[in-house]
């Protein structure tokens, strides 16, 4: 930067998605039939936001939380 300033008018509109509510209304069903929303009945985690214990062939590229602050990890 060479610390020159710019006045600017600026709008930011906050859409308001619920980002605790992922996958709520998806049927997806991991291994011994395993739902998502039973896997995540305490709290949405994903291994580095990406994969999830017990559904193998699940990949997110936003999982939950890697936007919104760290991700717990899987074990």
């Amino acid at each position: 930067m060479d610390g020159r300033h710019f006045e600017a008018d600026v709008v930011i509109l906050g859409t308001g998605f619920s980002t605790e509510n992922r996958c709520a209304d998806e049927h997806i069903v991991g291994r011994g039939g395993l739902t998502i929303q039973e896997a995540w009945q305490d709290g949405m985690v994903a291994h580095l936001g990406t994969t999830v214990a017990g559904f193998p062939n699940l990949f997110m590229l936003m999982g939950p939380t890697p936007a919104a602050g760290p991700s717990r990890s899987c074990s």
